[in-house]
């Protein structure tokens, strides 16, 4: 799994330095060039992040989102390189632990509803409910190994001041 992050994370770090967001990174997304049936295999291979139909100027506003994956901001604020880590790092967990059980959900989808309405002071409300949700998520609690990573709760922090830029993300996986 490190391997795959770590070039997932790069590719990211690529898209933030022409000036774009992907969007919508998530498991789906990210493609393995050869068959796996290892954990061997998985050390060696290599991927590609696809799906750039939601990728945006950093800035711009936000076109669409997957909202399993996507940060609370990214419902009412316009894009930055903070939404893909916090992105990836939902990409690790749910890779890891095989869940989406971030306490946030229910308000998420408030927000995009009433987002989509036009309902932007009662989307703002919501979207500050799933961040006081998040910053109570124990990430990781009883797992083991990356799940355990200070560096895995920083990326999915509620406050993108507190995420790590991509490219400590970078530093972080090609050190493991």
């Amino acid at each position: 799994m490190t391997r795959v992050a770590s070039q997932v994370a790069n590719a990211l770090q690529y898209v933030h330095s022409q000036g774009y967001v992907h969007l919508d990174v998530k498991p789906n997304n990210v493609f393995l060039l050869s068959p796996v049936r290892t954990a061997e295999e998985m050390e060696k291979v290599e991927v590609k992040l696809g799906d750039l139909g939601s990728a945006t100027r950093i800035g711009k506003d936000v076109g669409q989102l997957t909202l399993e994956y996507a940060t609370p901001e990214q419902i009412v604020e316009t894009a930055s390189p903070k939404m893909d880590v916090f992105s990836l790092g939902m990409t690790i967990y749910v890779s890891l632990t095989r869940r989406v059980d971030r306490p946030d959900t229910e308000h998420m989808r408030k927000a995009f509803s009433l987002a989509s309405k036009g309902m932007m002071k009662e989307a703002r409300r919501e979207v500050d409910e799933a961040k006081r949700c998040l910053s109570s998520w124990e990430v990781g609690n009883g797992g083991v190994g990356l799940l355990r990573d200070p560096m895995l709760k920083r990326m999915l922090s509620p406050n993108p001041w507190d995420r790590p830029s991509m490219k400590e993300v970078t530093e972080w996986l090609s050190n493991l």
